[in-house]
Parts: structure tokens; C-alpha cells; sequence
């Protein structure tokens, strides 16, 4: 496959083959879907409340201040006040397999639109385009919006993705005939896309300029355009330490059923927010992507908040170790990459070599 994906010198590796995996295991993973689809909605309802109450009990205070740091005030506030306070329509979720052969969430995160490229390079690699469902999902989900063109915006700080989002650009004009286009934060066409009254915004990122609210202002006056809703609270990582910090119990407890919070510590390695006295934990910064803010030795000098994720010792397979990158659309799984390395942590580098998932019955 001759396109390229990602820029400068650094090389984004297909393979010639496909990592199988088991029908029993594909059933774990969209299980594992349906969980943390159901946890992000449950939370989404809890953040609504906790947001729009002045009166809160401790750590009521203490989650909101927790699960909103980092996002600007006025993404905050333009979330909260509109009427497209929806949930995200794409989820990805990257997953490590344990030495027992466990599937284990390392993120998740509904904010994060890169991968959809690679994913889709992946599986026409292995010409299975015939079967995907990621854009047969995509166009169920956007077909009440009756889009006749979709715009993606790529943020300053996310231009490393530019080449790949792209490549999937092209993919949605091919596979659901809408015309799909990608812009650059600052770039001069976004003013025309924004007075296009029928072009869609697939999301609505934060800009590295505070002061270009041009796209927000578009969110706030016609939320309706933007098919991902600017949820960017739900990618703080320390979402996934409420079902483990004791001072959260009793809260979470009135929006998610005992059920759904053993369901998400079964897949989820311990995290905390709150240092552990002992054990080996990674730390990771709150809001970061790929290995980017992913400190396995657990030491990390800075500023910034972080939690604490118990050390996975991890599988290695003849390809190497791996990590899963499961997409989603409406809690719906809709497309998996396997990215696979000799070291950890495991991501997208020029050492990894990626593969489209096949089922092996």
C-alpha cells in the first residue's frame, strides 16, 4: 500500500497478513464495548447532574473538579448549555491482553478520532473492504442529519494525524457518497465551511489559538451540525478511576448499577487517582494519546495530574507484545487494529507493525 499516513520520516507499518483471533474473543470484546459504552452513558448522565448542582456533597465536588480539568471554561460551558449535550458518537478503546489471556482496558476515550485512517488502511491492505462495518454505521448514525458534505477539523496540536484523517476522509466519500473534506485549525476555509449551513462537522476540537472560537461559536449556534458533540471531559483518563477510589463509592453508586462497576473492574486494571502505597502502577497523564504522557517505571515529575494504573504484564505473542484498538460507533463495535511491538509501551511507532483483525472460526 503506497499511501502515506503519517508525515516527515516516520513510517506507519502495515503487514501482508492478519492477526487472527477467536470467536469467543471478538464476543469478549464487543462485551467489553458494551460495558464501557454503558459506563460513559452513565457517567454522562452523572456529569449533567453534578454540573448543574451548586448544593454537592464532597466528593461530588471533588469528581467534578477532577473530570473537568484541563478542558477550557468555554467548551465547558457551551457542552453544558446546549441541546446537543449528546453522548460522543465514536468510542475507542485501546486494550492490552494479560499474561493469563485476559483482555485488560489500558484507555478510552469517545473524543479520540484518530485511528479511524489506520484502521481502514489495515483492513483494505488485506482487500476485506467488501466486509467493514465502520462506514455502514457511520452512515446509519448520520442519516437523520441528512448531510450533504462533512468537514474535519484537525487542531494545531493534532497535525501529526493530518495525512491519516485524510486517507479516511477519502473512505467516507467513497463508501457512504458524502463528500468529506479535511481543514487545518487557522486554515481560511473553515469561515467558508462554517457559513455552508449543510456542511457537517464530524467534531469540534480544541484549539492550540484560545482566542479562534470560530468553531465553538458554530457549536453554540447550531449544535445540530456537529455529529461528535465537544464531550472532551469524557477523555480524562480518571474517569476510569471511580469504580476502584473509595471516596466515589457511595456517589457513583446512585447512577451506576453494582453490575456495570463490576463489569468495568473486571476489564479494567486498578487505576487511582490517589496514589497507592503499594504495588506497580504506570502513571498517566490525564488528558494524552498513544504512549505520549505514559510513564511505565510509575515516576513522573511534573505538574500536571495523573493516575495510577496497575503494571499489566502483558502477553507476548510470536508478533510481539500487542495492543487492541477497538472502534465504536453508538456503543456499536465497528472496526479492530491490532498495533503489535518487541517493547512497551506499545503504540503506533516506526518499530510497530499494524494489522487488520481476522475472526478465525
Amino acid at each position: 500500500m503506497n499511501v502515506k499516513l503519517v508525515p516527515g520520516n516516520n513510517e506507519y507499518k502495515i503487514a501482508d497478513t492478519s492477526f487472527d483471533i477467536t470467536t469467543k474473543e471478538i464476543e469478549e470484546i464487543v462485551d467489553l464495548t458494551r460495558i464501557a459504552y454503558k459506563f460513559l452513558r452513565a457517567m454522562h448522565h452523572l456529569n449533567s447532574v453534578i454540573c448543574k448542582n451548586n448544593n454537592l456533597v464532597r466528593s461530588a465536588s471533588v469528581l467534578k473538579k477532577i473530570i473537568h480539568c484541563d478542558v477550557p471554561k468555554n467548551y465547558k460551558a457551551a457542552i453544558l448549555n446546549s441541546s446537543n449535550n449528546s453522548m460522543p458518537l465514536f468510542m475507542r478503546i485501546d486494550v492490552m491482553k494479560d499474561i493469563n489471556g485476559n483482555f485488560k482496558i489500558a484507555e478510552i476515550d469517545p473524543m479520540n478520532k484518530h485511528g479511524l485512517g489506520f484502521a481502514t488502511a489495515c483492513r483494505e491492505q488485506n482487500e476485506r473492504m467488501q466486509h467493514q462495518k465502520l462506514f455502514t454505521l457511520l452512515e446509519q448514525a448520520i442519516a437523520k442529519k441528512k448531510c450533504t458534505e462533512i468537514c474535519i477539523v484537525i487542531s494545531k496540536d493534532e497535525e501529526f494525524f493530518f495525512l491519516e484523517q485524510v486517507y479516511f476522509a477519502e473512505k467516507i466519500t467513497e463508501n457512504i457518497n458524502i463528500k468529506t473534506s479535511v481543514i487545518l485549525e487557522g486554515d481560511e476555509l473553515l469561515q467558508q465551511k462554517i457559513d455552508d449551513d449543510n456542511c457537517h462537522f464530524l467534531d469540534c476540537p480544541i484549539f492550540q489559538n484560545k482566542y479562534d472560537t470560530s468553531l465553538l461559536d458554530a457549536f453554540t449556534k447550531q449544535p445540530e451540525r456537529f455529529l461528535n458533540p465537544p464531550q472532551h471531559w469524557m477523555g480524562n483518563k480518571a474517569l476510569m478511576s471511580v469504580v476502584f477510589e473509595e471516596s466515589f463509592r457511595d456517589l457513583i453508586g446512585l447512577f451506576i448499577s453494582q453490575d456495570l462497576i463490576r463489569g468495568m473492574q473486571k476489564f479494567l486494571p486498578q487505576t487511582y487517582y490517589t496514589k497507592p502505597h503499594q504495588g506497580k502502577y504506570v502513571t498517566k497523564i490525564l488528558h494524552s494519546s498513544g504512549a505520549r504522557g505514559v510513564f511505565l517505571d510509575g515516576k513522573y515529575i511534573g505538574n500536571e495530574d495523573v493516575i495510577y494504573q496497575e503494571f499489566v504484564e502483558q502477553k507476548k505473542y510470536s508478533q510481539g507484545y500487542t495492543r487492541l484498538a477497538v472502534h465504536a460507533i453508538q456503543g456499536q463495535l465497528a472496526e479492530l487494529t491490532i498495533t503489535a511491538s518487541d517493547s512497551l509501551p506499545v503504540h503506533g511507532g516506526n518499530n510497530s507493525i499494524n494489522y487488520h483483525v481476522n475472526i478465525k472460526k
